[in-house]
């Protein structure tokens, strides 16, 4: 007799929840691959091609308000790095209007970006001409030509990687984003 009552308390209970807003989907060729909700901390590319970093303040039909904010390091006043935040107002946009994500940091970047191979091919470039000026050398003979070559050929080879290598991810045909709308019971 006492699971009728507690029964109907749990239904009742149920019907007065309130759920949740709504949610702003990432997906990857329709999976997900991140959650934002109210409150979450977001970091995008706008439509000027501007960064913007912020928390979620609303999130209404397809439409976002974000408390945008900066964080940096500063100097405190022992010279010591502290972080900083300076808040910049709030942005209504249509998620239409986000562009890109920033791809998670990975190690080794400066391995993988080719930046590391541009530097080292141009550092021997400008040696070699250099060396040459104040040794009275020719800088057009065999040898260095060869040289230069071998560093014109990895300079090449990083600009390359370079190009190839993003740093970011374009909401186009590969990601998407979606908003799915909770209901609120009020």
């Amino acid at each position: 007799d006492m699971q009728k009552p507690l029964l109907l308390f749990f239904v009742l209970l149920s019907l007065n929840v309130k759920a949740q807003t709504d949610l702003l989907l990432l997906k990857k060729r329709g999976i997900t691959q991140k959650t934002f909700v109210k409150g979450s901390y977001i970091h995008f590319k706008f439509l000027n091609e501007q960064w913007i970093e912020g928390s979620i303040k609303e999130m209404r039909n397809d439409s976002l308000w974000v408390n945008m904010f900066s964080i940096r390091r500063v100097p405190d006043y022992f010279g010591f790095p502290k972080l900083d935040t300076s808040f910049h107002g709030l942005l209504k946009l249509h998620i239409s209007e986000i562009t890109a994500f920033p791809l998670p940091d990975r190690g080794g970047k400066y391995l993988s970006n080719g930046s590391l191979l541009i530097v080292g091919a141009l550092g021997s470039i400008f040696l070699n001409v250099v060396n040459g000026l104040i040794l009275n050398e020719s800088v057009l003979d065999a040898t260095t030509m060869y040289k230069l070559g071998i560093a014109a050929g990895v300079a090449s080879l990083g600009f390359l990687l370079r190009s190839v290598n993003r740093t970011e991810i374009p909401i186009k045909r590969k990601y998407s984003l979606q908003v799915i709308s909770g209901t609120k019971n009020e």
